[in-house]
């Protein structure tokens, strides 16, 4: 099971990289910086989250096991909005790390807008 974009979910994408999604079912919007972007962009391409932790290692200076890290809490607020929809396509067995201590991870949260 692959995690794709919700069909009620709008976005628009501003230069520079950063990004609004619309929930049309909630009426929210949330506002996502450059990186959350780039997961976005690649759930809507069916990428894996390695997939997309690799996008991420080519574009900025990460550890691929930070970016994975960060990718995941990125997915999960994703689904915990209720953004993303379930597709049986593929799958990508990734195991859930908690760690918590890297900061590139403070840089990717999105916040939530009313």
């Amino acid at each position: 099971m692959n995690l794709i974009p919700g069909k009620h979910v709008v976005v628009t994408d501003f230069d520079g990289g950063e990004g609004i999604l619309v929930d049309l079912n909630t009426k929210k919007y949330f506002q996502l910086n450059e990186t959350a972007m780039v997961v976005w962009k690649g759930l809507e391409q069916g990428k894996t989250v390695s997939e997309i932790a690799g996008d991420i290692t080519s574009k900025y200076e990460v550890a691929l096991d930070n970016a994975t890290r960060s990718v995941e809490r990125i997915v999960d607020n994703f689904q915990t909005y209720k953004l993303l929809s379930a597709s049986w396509a593929s799958s990508d067995c990734q195991t859930r790390d908690s760690h918590s201590g890297d900061l590139f991870t403070a840089d990717l949260v999105f916040r939530l807008r009313a």
